[in-house]
């Protein structure tokens, strides 16, 4: 799972030291709710988070849930002033190195983050096979779409979960039915 905060360059010329604040927030957020799904970060860079998981539905599952907690504390934010993430989930084999991860996987993960829209998810096919019929998760295809230093166009897929599941998400990292649909 990669993802990437929305807007961070704006924000931070906005209000360098207030958006730092909220980054060190949304970053706690994302880190209980990668726990919280068995999950580990493997690498912060700024506004960026990678993390790994043992299969799809932990890192999906994660994803829906940050997006959800973060849509939860971005209510008592100006619009302007919120931190929105856009989040890449993938699923493949990956390189482990001093407690980094590498590969393609990741790669194409960071390649989908850049597809999603800010607080969406976007995943690859391998995600949705692997989570094909789970009946609180709805995929949206976006049909094949080609990616920076990816030879192969890639057939990609957005999450649509339900806003009104906010209610339901966990702050504290106990896992809860992460969203969904229409």
């Amino acid at each position: 799972m990669y993802a990437d905060i929305a807007g961070y360059a704006r924000l931070t010329e906005q209000d360098e030291e207030g958006t730092h604040h909220r980054l060190l927030e949304a970053i706690r957020i994302m880190m209980t709710q990668v726990s919280g799904n068995k999950g580990r970060i493997a690498h912060l860079a700024g506004d960026a988070i990678l993390a790994e998981f043992k299969d799809a539905d932990s890192a999906l599952h994660c994803a829906i849930n940050v997006q959800l907690s973060i849509r939860q504390w971005n209510e008592n934010l100006a619009v302007d002033r919120q931190i929105l993430f856009r989040i890449g989930v993938n699923f493949g084999d990956l390189i482990s190195d001093y407690g980094d991860i590498y590969g393609n996987a990741v790669n194409l993960a960071a390649r989908l983050e850049k597809l999603a829209s800010s607080g969406g998810i976007c995943v690859s096919e391998s995600v949705m096979k692997h989570l094909e019929g789970h009946p609180s998760i709805k995929f949206v295809a976006m049909g094949k779409q080609y990616m920076k230093n990816i030879s192969e166009p890639v057939r990609a897929f957005w999450i649509e979960f339900d806003s009104h599941q906010v209610d339901e998400s966990d702050l504290t990292g106990t896992v809860k039915v992460s969203a969904v649909t229409s």
